[in-house]
This record gives structure tokens, sequence and C-alpha cells, in this order.
């Protein structure tokens, strides 16, 4: 198997493992915020902090180039 295909395995894993973290800190912020939200809307928040911390790391990412 050529190191790309090795590469790419890798990158896989830690992807997932990465967003299954950044899930559960996500929720754990949220939850222990004093921001109200219940149901859709929490769920809602929810989405909406993992996006914008996803946008915040591929800027972050850029800027450190």
């Amino acid at each position: 198997m050529s190191k790309t295909k090795e590469l790419d395995i890798l990158i896989n894993k830690v992807t997932e493992e990465t967003l299954e973290k950044l899930y559960k800190v996500s929720d754990f912020h949220l939850s222990h915020s004093d921001i109200d939200v219940e149901g859709d809307e929490y769920n809602e928040c929810h989405s909406y902090i993992m996006k914008r911390v996803i946008e915040k790391l591929c800027k972050f990412n850029k800027l450190a180039k």
C-alpha cells in the first residue's frame, strides 16, 4: 500500500475521532452555559458551535502557514 493511501486511512480515523470529541466538547460547554435552549433550538445551537469551531480551525491553519 502506498504511503498516500496509508495517510488517507489515518486522516479518516483522525477526522472521525476529532469530530466525536468536538461533538462532546460542544455539548458540554453548551449544556453548562447560561444559554437557555432546549430541543430543536439546542440542536441548532450545537450545530452552529461545531461549524464555527471548524471554521476557526481552518482559519487558524491558514494563518499558521
